[in-house]
């Protein structure tokens, strides 16, 4: 018996050399462990790679998978109204055990909880023709929009910024923000209607449906109109949720939808449904001169965003907190609703208000927001300007204040300062705690006068601006005309003469010991014989408006003479003389042997 036994084990032995031969070596299998933070038991975990498996966290968030061999795994998270971030990792095995990075468990601030869906799922959608709905303005959705040649279009692939402002320059020109409004609120309606039509239950629309992908029917399925997708945000796209879900549908969820139709419009919306739901996380663009408003009076027009804790949509009619219709994405999240979350009726659609509003679990509890488009306040722009009267090329100090009514926020924004000219003095110059922006510039003109205009960008609260100035200008600029000749007449003649001039405009000297000294002039037999002495030419630059004086200074024969003459005798532009009407000096006169000459030049 025993010797039986040895040859059995001598038979199995080169067995198993040959099965360790053909494969090449052993087949050892490994396990990959991790944790997921701000959780306990119950987190399925997936594990797909060269083997898929799968295992739940324990009561501390821990899990381990074993039994895997050599290559690269994918690890999913997914739980029942819980998202995860990341939604999905990698890990490597490669001849060791591995350790998977942190997965942390975030509470969703989105999606509805599995009771309140539920609910849901059992109402009928609420939505009406487009020929029944009101805009704003009193007018059918339908007419209007035809009137002024606005309509849906399909997005494009991501919610760009030239994507925006390609659709805000596709708006038709409004002749005023309340005309903006209604434009704004048609594109979004219509945009709105697009997404939900494909889970309507008649007369349902087939731009949304798409047949399963021949690669993965099962990771991307078919689908009639666009899913619910739990961060979703492109419709024109698969989407993998990030709720662990495996599937990856054409879907989004609330503030996905709410994005894209603002987008059509070309707004750009904040990120996330709690963002959305706050009025001053919006900005609209300056040309319209709207903004959002919370509305607190329990009303609800169409084109409303209407927001609950964790969802928000838009309203499709006017009415009540309860009787109006709201447009938005509903659906779960976690394992538990991923094939629910594809099918009819979850995913964009129309419900009542008042629906939405029930008290969990069969609604999401009492509105907590409504915002609304509203033109913005009006303030008058004051502009003053410090001196009001200065030299061309002096400083002067421009002072912009927005008046606007008592009890209204402080303006804020900024404030662009222009010269008559175009040229730009002071850009963007933000606004003070007072509403006030200041700018000190150098202003420059060839004219009389200079009207500096100021212009207002407005803020969320107030509309653009504009108010002007006039300031007096004197220009300092220097003019063709010169003081060509001074002509001393009647100077007797002696042995030491001399005469001398200098000029001043205002507190600068522009010439000083302008001087000829004519020492030992020889008139012959008779000392007393006068003649006309000359200073010049002295080409003095004269400054238009100015007054200058002229002090001549004489003395001869040892002190001053007291019949000598003298005057301005010619003034000149470029050689040429000055017609009189150009020029004005006072008369002359002496005193002790000085004379002082006032001249100048018109101011223009």
């Amino acid at each position: 018996m025993s010797k039986i036994k040895v040859f059995a084990a001598f038979l199995t032995i080169p067995f198993i050399a040959f099965a360790v031969g053909c494969g090449g070596g052993l087949n050892h299998t490994y396990a990959v462990s991790g944790s997921v933070s701000n959780a306990s038991s119950g987190v399925l975990i997936q594990v797909d790679g060269p083997v898929s498996k799968t295992t739940t966290t324990d009561a501390n968030g821990a899990y381990s998978v074993d039994g895997l061999p050599n290559g690269q795994y994918s690890i999913t998270p997914t739980q029942d109204e819980s998202v995860f971030a990341p939604g999905s990792l990698s890990v490597t095995i490669s001849g060791a055990n591995a350790v998977a990075p942190n997965i942390a468990r975030e509470e969703p601030t989105e999606g509805l909880s599995d009771a309140t869906i539920q609910q849901l799922d059992q109402q009928s959608e609420s939505s009406l023709a487009a020929d029944q709905l009101m805009l704003p303005n009193g007018m059918s959705l339908e007419s209007y929009a035809v009137s002024r040649g606005i309509s849906a279009d399909l997005p494009s692939q991501s919610i760009s910024a030239l994507a925006v402002a390609k659709a805000t320059a596709a708006l038709p020109f409004a002749a005023s923000p309340d005309q903006k409004k209604n434009d704004v609120v048609a594109k979004l309606l219509l945009q709105a209607r697009l997404y939900a039509c494909g889970r309507l239950s008649t007369n349902r629309c087939t731009t949304w449906d798409y047949t399963p992908d021949p690669s993965n029917p099962v990771i991307k399925p078919g689908q009639m109109g666009l899913t619910y997708v739990h961060g979703g945000k492109t419709p024109t796209v698969r989407t993998l949720p990030d709720d662990g879900c495996k599937q990856q549908t054409y879907g989004m969820d609330c503030s996905g939808l709410i994005a894209n139709i603002a987008a059509s419009a070309g707004i750009t919306a904040p990120a996330g449904s709690v963002a959305q739901s706050s009025a001053s996380a919006w900005s609209l663009p300056n040309d319209w001169q709207l903004k959002m408003q919370l509305v607190t009076d329990g009303t609800i027009q169409s084109g409303d965003l209407v927001a609950w804790n964790g969802h928000i949509g838009i309203a499709e009619t006017s009415g009540s907190t309860d009787s109006a219709n709201v447009i938005s994405s509903t659906g779960g999240t976690g394992n538990s609703n991923c094939a629910k979350n594809i099918v009819p009726p979850r995913g964009p659609r129309s419900l009542q208000a008042k629906v939405l509003s029930a008290a969990p679990p069969k609604g999401l509890g009492p509105i907590v927001a409504v915002l609304r488009m509203v033109p913005k306040l009006n303030g008058t722009l004051s502009l003053a300007a410090s001196p009001t009267s200065i030299q061309s090329g002096g400083s002067d100090t421009l002072t912009a204040t927005l008046v606007v009514p008592t009890g209204t926020p402080t303006p804020t924004g900024n404030v662009t300062f222009i010269d008559q000219s175009g040229a730009t003095l002071c850009s963007s110059v933000a606004m003070d705690s007072t509403g006030t922006a200041r700018c000190t510039a150098t202003i420059s003109s060839s004219t009389s006068s200079d009207t500096i205009t100021a212009n207002y960008n407005g803020d969320s609260h107030y509309s653009a601006a504009s108010g002007t100035a006039k300031i007096s200008i004197t220009s300092s600029s220097t003019s063709n005309y010169f003081v060509y000749y001074f002509v001393f007449q009647n100077i007797m003649c002696g042995t030491s003469e001399t005469v001398s001039l200098a000029i001043n405009g205002g507190s600068q000297a522009l010439a000083a010991g302008a001087t000829s000294s004519p020492v030992g002039q020889q008139c012959g037999p008779n000392m007393a014989q006068l003649y006309d002495q000359t200073i010049g030419p002295v080409k003095i630059a004269l400054q238009l408006g100015t007054l200058y004086t002229a002090t001549f200074t004489y003395t001869g024969n040892g002190g001053p003479e007291a019949n000598a003459h003298y005057e301005v005798d010619e003034f000149s532009s470029s050689g040429a003389p000055i017609p009189p009407a150009l020029i004005y000096f006072d008369s002359l006169g002496q005193d002790n042997g000085q004379n002082v000459e006032n001249f100048g030049t018109p101011s223009q």
